[in-house]
């Protein structure tokens, strides 16, 4: 039997789950990771980016829930720069 990409998914995606149906952002589950870190395409980094890319792609792709998604998870200068144009989180959805 091959590998199970959808199964692999569900389950990594359930495990990250918090509370509220969420998968935290890769940046507020290991703040300790620098931003252009080789952590984040290496090891524990790269493997939680994965999942949360993966949940991300499940999750509703209308702008208003994404930036209340980062809005709640973090604040514009945590978002690294990325899509953070004129210091606009909304840049990052």
């Amino acid at each position: 039997m091959g590998f199970d990409r959808e199964a692999f998914f569900a389950k990594a995606i359930a495990e990250a789950r918090d509370e509220h149906g969420d998968v935290a952002p890769p940046w507020a589950r290991y703040p300790e990771i620098p931003a252009r870190s080789i952590g984040w395409r290496m090891g524990y980094g790269e493997s939680w980016a994965e999942v949360w890319h993966e949940w991300l792609s499940r999750a509703p792709s209308d702008r208003a829930w994404r930036l209340a998604y980062l809005k709640a998870r973090a604040g514009a200068s945590d978002l690294g720069g990325v899509g953070d144009v004129d210091g606009d989180a909304e840049a990052a959805c």
